[in-house]
């Protein structure tokens, strides 16, 4: 997930990661969407938190679905490398987290 991530920015830009604000359109000016790049073929850029929240509440929604048993694997952060920070880290497990913990809150014990 990017914390970053804003619709309507460039998901082809001329940088090694895009759907930011503030990045140059690359050769294709392929266009961030709502619930990521709506190019496949562009994979400069990580999924929105809209995203996860709608993954999430899918999930939750399913019929039949009673117990909560949710396995979550990691791999939570923009794929960023060269510029996150701890804080941004830590900021992206964190709200994560607490999305899962308000979905899942009538199955939390």
């Amino acid at each position: 997930m990017d914390l970053y991530y804003e619709e309507g920015t460039y998901a082809d830009c001329g940088s090694d990661y895009c759907c930011r604000p503030g990045v140059a359109p690359g050769k294709d000016t392929v266009k961030a969407g709502k619930w990521g790049p709506v190019d496949n073929s562009v994979n400069k850029c990580d999924i929105p938190m809209i995203t996860i929240q709608n993954a999430l509440q899918q999930i939750q929604s399913t019929a039949g679905f009673s117990e909560a048993y949710l396995f979550w694997t990691g791999d939570n952060t923009a794929h960023d490398k060269s510029t996150y920070t701890e804080t941004e880290l830590i900021t992206s497990l964190e709200t994560i987290l607490s999305e899962v913990q308000t979905t899942f809150a009538d199955k939390i014990d």
